[in-house]
């Protein structure tokens, strides 16, 4: 699966300019529920819920 995403990232990097390619990218483990706090009802997602949530594994992708 990793591969897999790795592949779809370098396809989509291929046709987008220097700036606009994403440059990390990590799988985070479980759903993204409204139950988690991480979606709104409507499904919307919930930055601040999310930024507090995974704020370790953020920091960690700009060191």
């Amino acid at each position: 699966m990793l591969a897999a995403l790795d592949q779809a990232v370098a396809e989509a990097n291929a046709v987008l300019s220097r700036a606009e390619q994403v440059k990390k990218h990590c799988v985070l483990a479980g759903p993204w529920t409204p139950e988690t706090g991480e979606l709104t009802p409507k499904l919307s997602l919930r930055r601040r819920a999310i930024d507090e949530a995974h704020a370790a594994t953020i920091e960690s992708m700009y060191v």
